[in-house]
């Protein structure tokens, strides 16, 4: 087990204990609102294209996973109203801790995508985002907040490709920080109020401060 591993295990260890009584009291409160599970499983691709189902707290009403659009909308009818608050503040990716404590994902890393999606979209050099560990936090959540469309996926995979080379140390902690800074969606409004673009250059020049700058450099070269 390398040293790294030990570190990201003892930090999964300790926002299992900070967060364990907020994750109890959002399963009852999510049991309340709607009917059906606490917990959602969804089989995405890790690390060497193996499958493995990610968990999350469930958000959408019962039967309404698995219909369509795939993708989802800041006013999807398909979430009640407390669901749609978790997962808008990313409080339903916490039990993705087990993940990481199973070896599946890491802290930091590309964000894991559904199998039919890659099935479907992927080719090419796109496959290369599988030489690295899924993670639980990606600098694409700070740029595409929401929802990623199919033409976008190109643009999505350059930078969690850039980003999984190129990273530092330092870069992982201005990335977690950020991430826990605009989980909320008032803080996510003050800090990215408007387009992806925007996005962009607030993120290249915060991260930009630790590491190489990864939007000024084109598709090609990933």
């Amino acid at each position: 087990m390398t040293v790294s591993r030990v570190l990201e295990l003892l930090a999964v260890f300790f926002l299992f204990v900070v967060f364990f009584v907020p994750f109890i009291m959002l399963a009852v409160l999510l049991k309340i609102d709607s009917a059906g599970p606490i917990l959602f499983a969804d089989l995405r691709y890790g690390k060497g294209k193996r499958p493995f189902y990610m968990y999350k707290l469930r958000s959408m009403k019962r039967g309404e996973d698995g219909t369509t659009p795939y993708h989802t909308t800041d006013r999807d009818s398909r979430f009640s109203r407390f669901a749609h608050f978790v997962r808008s503040t990313g409080l339903d990716e916490l039990p993705q801790i087990f993940n990481v404590m199973k070896g599946e994902m890491a802290l930091i890393g590309p964000r894991p995508e559904r199998v039919f999606v890659v099935d479907k979209y992927y080719s090419g050099w796109m496959d290369d985002v599988f030489e690295f560990t899924p993670g639980i936090c990606g600098v694409t959540q700070l740029v595409f907040r929401g929802m990623v469309f199919p033409d976008e996926f190109p643009d999505k995979l350059a930078l969690e490709l850039w980003y999984a080379r190129n990273r530092t140390f330092l870069s992982d902690v201005a990335l977690l920080c950020y991430t826990v800074v605009t989980t909320t969606s008032f803080s996510w409004r003050f800090y990215f109020p408007s387009s992806q673009r925007e996005n962009i250059e607030i993120v290249d020049k915060k991260l930009s401060l630790f590491t190489r700058s990864p939007f000024r450099k084109s598709r090609r070269a990933v």
